[in-house]
């Protein structure tokens, strides 16, 4: 019995000091790595919103600029009344040289329902862009400004957007000359 109670004598193990101790640092480290993990996520979730603002300004440029382009003429009538954030033209797809009611198209900023989207279509039927700021258009006739009046002499549009996601803001600008102007 004598050599048993050496044994557990002589066994080692940790204090309570030890555990305190040990238990801290692994905190601190496991704290640390914590920080650059999530420094990390939001570093990648800003990537992604800036990715998400740039394609979604991208895609509605590229339709507007290339809708335009093709367009026979900006619509400006009591039925169809362009405005600075909103442009109504038409394409001669019947080959007539008039402009029929099933030929005119509309890009159009905000409704009741998405105050921060932009549309494609008559009926705002279509969402072209989204968490969409703020939208202008610039008409220009021969290099001028067409500030009052008709707009359907206009043979370039400055369209600027401005997108704004999760407190990022990107401000986009392009123009298009009408093709038969």
């Amino acid at each position: 019995m004598g050599s048993r109670s050496v044994f557990i004598r002589n066994e080692k193990g940790f204090s309570l000091t030890e555990l305190l101790i040990y238990s801290l640092l692994l905190m601190l480290v496991l704290s640390a790595v914590y920080g650059i993990l999530m420094s990390a996520v939001r570093s990648w979730q800003t990537g992604e919103n800036i990715v998400e603002i740039q394609q979604n300004a991208r895609m509605a440029m590229d339709r507007m600029v290339s809708e335009l382009r093709v367009c026979d003429g900006i619509v400006d009538t009591t039925t169809y009344n362009s405005t600075t954030i909103s442009i109504y033209f038409w394409d001669d797809k019947n080959g007539n040289g008039t402009n029929d009611s099933d030929e005119t198209k509309r890009f159009n900023y905000g409704s009741v329902a998405q105050p921060q989207r932009l549309y494609y279509g008559l009926t705002n039927n279509a969402a072209l862009a989204d968490y969409v700021n703020n939208f202008v258009l610039t008409y220009y006739q021969n290099g001028t400004t067409v500030t009052t009046g008709s707009y359907e002499g206009a043979n370039r549009v400055k369209i600027e957007m401005e997108i704004e996601k999760d407190g990022i803001k990107k401000s986009f600008t392009s123009s298009a000359q009408l093709r038969n102007k």
